[in-house]
């Protein structure tokens, strides 16, 4: 008999209007019989719904509207609002501007177009850096984590299974909050409008050093050199300990 493929730990279901995320509390194991799933599955659904709310109301920074969070066979959910646009990664996909009359159309191809890719990274780039950032980095705490969970960013707990972290005290507000995840499968693109316009994905969110804000990235090589880079994988878990 065929072996049986284990259920994915994460369940994402999308309809025209709203998207649901459901995270279940179970083991997940790669091809190599590795547990790799993800930890802390119904504290991250609440962490993120804390934090989209979090950022919503001191931020100008773009996230989904919370519907509704519960309990379903598929584990904790959060459902929100969709907003318009496709994954950054996925701009270059099909051309958008193959008919601009702002570029020129052989700059273009209607497949896998390099110029539409390029265009939609440096526009991602410039809002990162001229206003996202800076808003995390006005939003302080003298604790680290979020709800009382420190859930550290994927490169870190792919490296380091400890069943829990710790929070931190400092003395002054030394933690600034960070998205925990920032790549550009998590950074949404209206090619129509020319901008991001939506930031998902938060349920690696909370205060964390000042560090932890350089790590993004406008695209997929960029973002897994994060993963690569052992010594920077190791600075991190030493600032979170």
């Amino acid at each position: 008999m065929p072996q049986q493929q284990p259920k994915p730990q994460t369940r994402r279901t999308f309809t025209q209007r709203t998207f649901t995320k459901a995270i279940a509390a179970r083991p997940f194991y790669n091809i190599y019989g590795v547990d790799t799933s993800k930890k802390w599955a119904s504290q991250r659904i609440i962490n993120e719904a804390t934090a989209l709310d979090f950022i919503r109301n001191n931020t100008t920074i773009p996230v989904p509207r919370i519907l509704e969070t519960g309990e379903s066979a598929d584990g904790t959910y959060l459902t929100v609002e969709r907003a318009p646009g496709i994954q950054l990664d996925l701009v270059g996909a099909q051309c958008h501007r193959l008919h601009s009359r702002t570029y020129g159309p052989h700059e273009h191809q209607s497949e896998k177009c390099e110029a539409c890719q390029n265009i939609a990274n440096s526009v991602a780039a410039t809002f990162i850096e001229n206003t996202m950032l800076p808003q995390l980095a006005a939003l302080r705490s003298d604790v680290s984590g979020l709800n009382g969970v420190v859930i550290p960013p994927p490169w870190v707990t792919e490296v380091d299974r400890r069943p829990e972290w710790k929070t931190k005290v400092s003395k002054r507000q030394d933690f600034v909050f960070s998205h925990g995840d920032l790549g550009p499968q998590n950074l949404l693109f209206d090619p129509a409008a020319m901008k991001i316009s939506s930031v998902v994905d938060w349920e690696n969110a909370g205060f964390e050093p000042a560090e932890f804000l350089d790590l993004w990235a406008v695209d997929t090589n960029s973002y897994y050199d994060i993963y690569r880079n052992k010594d920077l994988l190791a600075r991190l878990i030493a600032l979170l300990e």
